[in-house]
Parts: structure tokens; sequence; C-alpha cells
């Protein structure tokens, strides 16, 4: 029987949790966080910037790190802070001890948008297990653009969507390509085991419940297999988040999402579709309902 590993992503706050992490050791630290329009061939920044015009191609953050362990692992959390949105999760894992220069970057083609919404941004960066930043670089984007709305249903951190018709994070211009993996009991729970699977089965949940889970099994999968969840509030067409994940190098395991907020999850309606690499349409789609 093969055995089945996990991979898990938190909405709003989404963690990817390594197989094996490392605890963070006393001297290693981040410096010189900020934003740069560019950046050398070895990954040093060209300026300091706190300002983006809506039409910015790549927007790159780059700092030092410094005295860090053998395998210490960075991640970066990119979040749109107008509207508390997550855009991206990136983890790096460096081999090699000692100082190393830092860069990460969100590049506005790999984004169905022709422009970046206006408003307040930031990129977070932590340091192995570290549930704190270590460091933060904020940053502004600002033109004559107007960003899109906030919903006013009690979701927190929404923005009015069309209904998906295809992958909001797939690469534009990318190829579909086939693939081998597939996703098999796909449905909501209200826990995990601590091997990651699903201890029962709902189809509802109540306007108070601290998180929603979408759970499957993911099989075949070639390495770095990518993941998608997408939920969203389907009684408003509302799109409320959406969460990429790398399989990694294992064939089997689970995948599941936590969605958390801090409000009453408005009555209703709710999906989660989730892709597999650059499919445009889901491979599974799960439903559910949300009551008082």
């Amino acid at each position: 029987m093969k055995k089945i590993s996990t991979i898990l992503c938190v909405a709003l706050t989404c963690l990817l949790l390594s197989a094996c992490g490392n605890s963070t050791t006393a001297t290693v630290s981040i410096q010189n966080a900020h934003m740069t329009t560019s950046t050398d061939s070895n990954q040093k920044p060209s300026d300091t910037i706190t300002n983006y015009g809506t039409s910015a191609k790549e927007l790159i953050v780059t700092a030092d790190l410094k005295n860090a362990a053998k395998d210490t692992t960075i991640k970066y959390v990119w979040t749109y802070v107008t509207n508390s949105y997550e855009i991206k999760v990136n983890t790096v894992k460096y081999a090699e001890a000692g100082d190393k220069s830092l860069k990460d970057s969100l590049a506005l083609e790999n984004y169905d948008m022709s422009v970046w919404p206006e408003g307040d941004y930031k990129v977070e960066i932590f340091i192995n297990d570290q549930k704190t930043a270590t460091a933060i670089a904020a940053f502004v984007i600002k033109d004559s653009v107007v960003a899109p709305s906030a919903s006013t249903t009690a979701a927190t951190s929404t923005t009015k969507a069309t209904p998906i018709v295809s992958n909001p994070l797939r690469q534009t211009g990318a190829s579909i390509a086939y693939t081998t993996a597939n996703l098999q009991n796909t449905h909501m729970t209200t826990k995990l085991s601590d091997a990651g699977a699903p201890l029962d089965t709902v189809t509802s949940y109540k306007t108070t419940a601290t998180q929603l889970i979408a759970s499957a099994e993911l099989h075949n999968a070639p390495d770095n297999t990518l993941v998608t969840f997408v939920l969203r509030y389907v009684t408003s067409d509302i799109l409320i988040g959406s969460y990429q994940l790398d399989s990694g190098d294992i064939t089997d395991r689970y995948v599941f999402c936590y969605f958390v907020q801090d409000k009453a999850w408005p009555v209703g309606e709710y999906a989660v579709d989730i892709y597999i690499d650059n499919q445009e349409a889901p491979a599974k789609t799960i439903s559910f309902t949300v009551n008082n």
C-alpha cells in the first residue's frame, strides 16, 4: 500500500508545512528587507522603493539572510493589505549554510489581470517554522486605475468576481499539458488526523464555523504537481481565495486546505474548485452550504 503524505494550505494565513522542519537558531537573521525594481546577477537590488505603478511588470523583494544553518527554509507571504487578500506563498530551502542574498517576486503576466489593484501591500519573510515574520517589506501601488472594491457581505477578504470558468492562477499563455495526476475522495470535513486524513464528511457548516476544510487525495502525481484550491461564495458570485500548492516529490499524498476568517460566514451556497497544474477546468468541485 502506498503511503499518503500530506500538504496543507491555510487560506488568509496560508502555512506550507514541510515534511522535515528545522528549528530556528538563535543567530540566524534577515536584514535589509525592501522592495526594488531590479536585481543584478547576484540578486543584489539596484534600488530601494516603496511605491510601484499599477502597470509595473514585476514586484521584487530582496533581503540578506545571515548566519543560516544547513537546510534553512525561507517562506515569503505576499498580501494585498487593502483587501486582506493573500496573493502568494513561496517557500525556498537552502541546502548549504552561510549568508545568502534573498529574492522573491510577483510577475504581472502570471495573473489574469492587466494592472495591479491600487492599495497597500506587504511581503512577510519567515525563517523555518517561525509563526511571526522575521522581516516585512511594505509598499504601495498607485496610479489612476481603480482597484477592485471589497464585497459588502460578512465574509472577510472577498472581492467581487465573475463566476470561475478557468483556473485563476494559471499562467497566461501556458500550455494545457496532460498529467497522470488525479484527485479522489474529495469532500469537506471538520477535522483532520495527525496524518492529514479527514475524520468526517460534511456538506454544511454553521455560520460560526472557525474553519472550512477541503480535503482530497492526490494520486499518480509527477514531481512538483501544482494543486490549486479556489473557494467561491456561489450565492453572490464572490471569489474568496485562490491558493496554489506544490506536491513535492511524493506520488500519492493528502492535499487539504483550511479556509479561516474571524467573522461569520454568510449563509448560502459555496464551492471549492480544485485544479491540477495548468488545467483550465477544475479536476474536482466540492459543493456545500453554510446555514445558521
